[in-house]
């Protein structure tokens, strides 16, 4: 049995990092023979060349072939272009959908943030979904990630067994080695992320909030990362009075040692929370935020230690822990040591990279056994393509539709 993560690209992030590292624990295991679908010239591929990994090679411009007796483990992001991505024989090929982005669906299907669907079109994409759900195909990282599903399509499943991110379990310090700290006259922060366009509303905004903490702390803000909006959010920089420093991509060792060197507290969302949580180090929880905030606008700031549902981005339902960003701040600076210990023991018990395989490699047998049982009826070759793909590639045509027409309005 093959299994394949399909995840092609050239970038280094959080998704990336979560898919390499799945691939290669599951390839210490003799059960299965792991591939990984990447350009040629990807950061996947270059990472995984030396452990027992094979590689096809991903284009754009061609179809990829799936080989037989295979399921491939691949984001809830791609459902709908199945065909237009892969062939494959559907008898022999098993799909693991695995929802890493919350609005990864609900985007396709909304106008505005509303959704573009007649009643019974909503009620196919439920059935859908429930039927992928209950047969082991769709899996949620986080609460994070049910919750917008939920919310628009009224889509309510039980027993969600979730597959959280993981962090390399060999990159956590010892409990003796958590972070101290006594001096407080100077905070210094990191930000671990893309500057790509869906993160820079919410480093900007941070960037804000942090101008009111420098009124009373000496700050220093470290960016690390690269990404498409990185000259813009340089200029955006220059504005701010506390010392703000690029220190471009960092990954494994060398991002470990910076964080232990030289940062207090973290600042991030997704996997880059576990990163610098793992470190003994206090992380502040955030979002993607869809547009630009002012300082102290924003209540809904959490510690790492009080989100639920593994989600690693600050709740979608209102919750007594959250805050203010200085609330946040204050009460790090007020217990700094017990903050370190409480983010570092909430990755330890929730987010092991053996945590998450383990419940990945059950989920896999789960969706083999399933799949193959006589007296399930199910067809995920009709589910892909005659309800989803087909559903949602007429939903945007419609979406397209009324954008233009707006448009034609306003001018």
């Amino acid at each position: 049995m093959k299994i394949i993560f399909f995840y092609p690209s050239l970038k280094i992030g959080g998704a990336q990092l979560l898919f390499i590292r799945c691939a290669r624990e599951l390839s210490y295991l003799k059960k299965f023979e792991i591939v990984y679908i990447d350009y040629i010239e990807g950061f996947a591929k270059n990472i995984l060349k030396n452990f027992n990994v094979d590689i096809i090679i991903y284009s754009k411009e061609i179809k990829t072939y799936l080989p037989d007796n295979s399921i491939i483990i691949l984001p809830l992001l791609f459902i709908d272009q199945i065909n237009l991505l892969f062939e494959f024989n559907s008898n022999n090929v098993k799909f693991l959908f695995w929802s890493i982005q919350p609005e990864s669906f609900t985007h396709k299907i909304t106008w505005h943030n509303k959704i573009t669907l007649l009643p019974w079109t909503k009620t196919k994409i439920k059935i859908s979904l429930k039927k992928l759900h209950t047969n082991g195909n769709l899996k949620f990282m986080d609460y994070n990630n049910y919750y917008p599903l939920h919310q628009k399509l009224n889509l309510n499943l039980s027993k969600i067994e979730y597959l959280p991110v993981p962090i390399d379990d060999s990159e956590i310090i010892s409990p003796n080695e958590i972070s101290t700290k006594k001096d407080f006259n100077t905070l210094s922060f990191l930000w671990l992320s893309r500057l790509d366009y869906d993160k820079t509303n919410t480093l900007i905004s941070i960037m804000n909030e942090l101008e009111i903490i420098s009124y009373k702390y000496q700050v220093t803000l470290y960016i690390c990362g690269t990404g498409n909006n990185e000259i813009s959010v340089r200029k955006i920089a220059n504005n701010y009075e506390y010392n703000i420093d690029f220190i471009g991509l960092k990954y494994g060792n060398k991002l470990n040692n910076f964080i232990d060197n030289n940062v207090d507290i973290g600042i991030a969302m997704g996997t880059s929370i576990l990163e610098i949580a793992k470190r003994g180090k206090p992380v502040i929880v955030q979002g993607i935020l869809k547009n630009i905030h002012k300082a102290k606008e924003l209540n809904n700031y959490i510690l790492l230690h009080e989100s639920n549902g593994y989600s690693l981005a600050s709740p979608d339902n209102v919750t007594s822990e959250m805050g203010s960003f200085i609330s946040k701040v204050n009460q790090i600076v007020n217990n700094y040591d017990e903050s370190a210990k409480d983010s570092y023991n909430y990755v330890i018990n929730n987010h092991l990279l053996s945590y998450t395989v383990k419940k990945l490699k059950r989920s896999i047998d789960y969706v083999l056994k399933q799949n193959n049982c006589n007296d399930i009826i199910f067809d995920i070759e009709y589910i892909l393509n005659n309800n989803l793909s087909k559903i949602i590639q007429r939903t945007y045509n419609n979406t397209i539709r009324l954008c233009k027409a707006y448009n034609k309005q306003i001018d």
